[in-house]
């Protein structure tokens, strides 16, 4: 071969080794940036929190596609081989050991095909996946989604991945860290130069997870380090949680809002209700009603209130100035919205245009409400998150004699 190049040997161009080079340089630096940022984000949970909770029994679960290292990572976390790992996990596995001075309870659920969506997924999977989480009552405190680094992560299995995961409600992210396994890959590579250089796709889930990492060296079973590292992990993400384990029921309860995140308010939802009041909840956009144009009548046949006038009175002939209308307290206002510390987020001008449209006294079977996820209160009413037909809305629930009443605020 070298005769047949006459001797010649293979040249690479200055400019694209300049360009790599130049790519290399920024995934450092943006690596350092995120080592930082997530340092910062450790240090300021841990000083807000004054102490991190003692958690005597840690309940944790394995998810993550087939081949994933779900089994290796367990045994790995325990200290000795109690998963399988030689085969398909079906049905869910519950484990019990001691680790880095702790009880820890894991559960490793079945797996899914790496690029298979969640319609390609037998429903039986899909039950399997979903009641992993109730193997452990009241639910688990974290969920770990275990990745492998030799995994050129792309954009299918991200899809792929998200269906899976919030088959347990969106709220899952909020409890959920990323384990990467393959850490003897790694080399002389740091784990954030690898999510620098890993693609937009692995960047995602790795923030949507809240910038919560770690990874194992499965094949290096004796550094308990390493475990007791992702387990200080682990506890500070519970404190970020209020010492809250991530629960199905509630997200269960709450029918197609899937809450389970620390506040139990799907996040999709809430930003459809307060930030984008011109948003329906499958995501198309609500038209502007023009200059006076009626609100169309609601489907149950209510009819909408009729706007108030809000015109002046005209001054009298006689001269006599008509009287200053009175404040009307509080209790009396027809709807008072106490925006508390957790929902500060909320500002009067969103939540007033949030309740531009009302469909008054409505079928309460029609609404999906989570009894969880209140934004306010008046003297007689309580506000709620909810759904109105497929429509997010706020609801409002007033206690009377004759029992509770429900009026429906829609964005318009």
């Amino acid at each position: 071969m070298v005769a047949g190049n006459s001797g010649k040997h293979f040249h690479i161009e200055s400019k694209m080794l300049q360009e790599l080079e130049e790519r290399k340089t920024e995934d450092e630096s943006r690596a350092e940036e995120r080592w930082m940022k997530v340092q910062r984000q450790r240090e300021v949970l841990r000083s807000s929190a004054g102490s991190l909770p003692n958690v005597s029994d840690l309940r944790i679960v394995l998810l993550g596609y087939r081949g994933s290292g779900k089994g290796s990572s367990g045994n790995t976390i325990l200290g000795r081989p109690e998963f399988i790992t030689s085969s398909r996990t079906a049905p869910c596995v519950k484990r019990q050991g001691r680790a880095a001075g702790r009880k820890v309870t894991l559960v490793e659920a079945v797996g899914w095909v790496l690029y298979h969506s969640v319609e390609n997924t037998p429903a039986r999977d899909q039950q399997e996946l979903i009641g992993s989480l109730s193997l452990f009552p009241p639910g688990p405190h974290a969920l770990l989604l275990v990745i492998s680094i030799s995994l050129t992560f792309n954009e299918e299995h991200r899809r792929a991945l998200q269906e899976h995961l919030e088959l347990l409600g969106e709220g899952v992210w909020g409890h959920t860290l990323v384990l990467f396994t393959r850490g003897d890959w790694l080399g002389d590579t740091t784990l954030e130069q690898h999510i620098e250089s890993g693609g937009e796709a692995l960047k995602w889930v790795v923030e949507k997870c809240g910038n919560r990492y770690h990874i194992l060296n499965n094949l290096n079973r004796q550094d308990r380090d390493q475990v007791s590292d992702l387990l200080d992990k682990v506890v500070e993400m519970v404190a970020g949680n209020n010492n809250l384990p991530f629960s199905a029921e509630r997200s269960m309860d709450c029918g197609s809002m899937d809450c389970g995140s620390m506040d139990c308010v799907q996040p999709k939802l809430r930003e459809q209700l307060v930030s984008s009041p011109n948003t329906r909840a499958d995501g198309t956009k609500v038209p502007e009603p023009k200059d006076g144009a009626k609100v169309p009548e609601p489907k149950d046949g209510a009819k909408a209130p009729e706007p108030k006038d809000e015109t002046k009175e005209p001054e009298p002939k006689d001269g006599t100035k008509v009287p200053e209308p009175k404040e009307v307290p509080e209790s009396e206002e027809e709807l008072t919205i106490k925006v508390t510390q957790e929902h500060s987020r909320y500002t009067t001008d969103q939540i007033d245009k949030a309740l531009q449209k009302k469909i008054s006294f409505v079928d309460p079977s029609k609404i999906t409400v989570c009894s969880e996820s209140q934004i306010g209160s008046g003297a007689f009413e309580k506000v709620y998150m909810g759904q109105y037909q497929g429509t997010p809305a706020a609801v409002k629930i007033m206690e009377v004699e004759d029992g509770p009443m429900t009026e429906c605020f829609v964005p318009m």
